[in-house]
C-alpha cells in the first residue's frame, strides 16, 4: 500500500501553506519525504530548481530546508540555550554567532525563563517552541513544520500566530504548517493543501478549502463543519 501517490505542489518563499488532512492522510510522511528523512519510491523533490531527491537531511537543512518534528527531537540532556546553539553549530555558525543566534531565538519564542533548563524538563508547549527555534536557529528559507502548535495553551496561539506572521512577512521565510487547528490554518495560511488517503483532495485559497464538502466529507464523513483533525 503507498503512504502517498501523485503528490505535487509548491511552498514558495515568504508564504504559508497549510497541509491538513484526516488521521493516516500521508502528512507527516510527506513531510518526512521533503525533509529527507525517507526516500520517495518515485517522483523527486526540488528547491530552488535544483532537484534535492538524493540530500541527506544535513544538506538540505545547511543548504535552507529545516523542520520541526511532532516529538522533539531534541538533545535531552543538554539545556535549551544549547539545544538551540547546536542547530546553529549543525550548519556551520561559529561558537559566538551560535550563542548570539540562540540569545535571539530564546527571546523570540518567549524561552528565556527557560534558558538554563534541561530540554527534558520542559512541558510539551515549551518543547514544541523550542523545535521551533532549533529550527530557526539553522536560518532557513524554508521550514515545514509538523504540529507546532501542539501542547499550547490558548493564552500561548496568538503570539504563536505573531511569530508564523513574522517569518513570513519580515523573513521571507516559507512555511508548510500541519496542524489541527483548522481555524489557526485558516487564520495563517495563504493556501491549504488537503491530504485524503496519500493524495491531494483539493488545494487552493484557505477559506475557499474549509468550506468545500469535500474536505468536511474527508474529515467527518459528510458534515458541513470542520473542527479538527489529528496527526497522520
Amino acid at each position: 500500500m503507498q503512504a502517498l501517490s501523485d503528490v505535487s505542489f509548491e511552498l514558495g518563499r515568504g508564504e504559508i501553506v497549510g497541509l491538513i488532512g484526516p488521521n493516516g492522510a500521508g502528512k507527516t510522511t510527506l513531510v518526512n519525504i521533503m525533509s529527507g528523512f525517507d526516500a520517495p519510491d518515485t517522483g523527486r523533490i526540488e528547491m530552488e530548481g535544483e532537484d534535492i531527491t538524493s540530500w541527506k537531511p544535513t544538506k538540505r537543512a545547511t543548504a535552507g530546508l529545516a523542520r520541526t518534528f511532532q516529538q522533539g527531537h531534541l538533545f535531552a540532556g543538554m539545556n535549551v540555550r544549547e539545544n538551540i546553539a547546536v542547530a546553529a553549530l549543525g550548519v556551520g555558525a561559529r561558537g559566538r554567532a551560535a550563542g548570539r543566534r540562540a540569545a535571539e531565538l530564546l527571546t523570540l519564542l518567549d524561552l528565556e525563563h527557560r534558558a538554563d533548563s534541561e530540554a527534558r524538563s520542559l512541558p510539551h508547549g515549551e518543547a514544541s517552541k523550542l523545535g521551533v527555534a532549533r529550527a530557526l536557529a539553522t536560518d532557513p528559507n524554508y521550514l515545514l513544520m509538523d504540529e507546532p502548535a501542539a501542547g499550547l495553551s490558548e493564552p500561548e496561539v496568538p503570539p504563536f500566530v505573531e511569530i508564523l506572521n513574522s517569518l513570513r512577512s519580515d523573513h521571507g521565510i516559507g512555511v508548510l504548517l500541519i496542524d489541527h487547528n483548522i481555524e489557526l490554518i485558516v487564520e495563517v495560511c495563504d493556501r491549504i493543501v488537503v491530504l485524503d488517503q496519500g493524495r491531494v483532495l483539493v488545494a487552493g485559497a484557505a477559506r475557499e478549502v474549509r468550506d468545500n464538502p469535500a474536505v468536511a466529507a474527508a474529515y467527518l464523513g459528510g458534515s458541513s463543519v470542520i473542527g479538527e483533525a489529528g496527526d497522520a
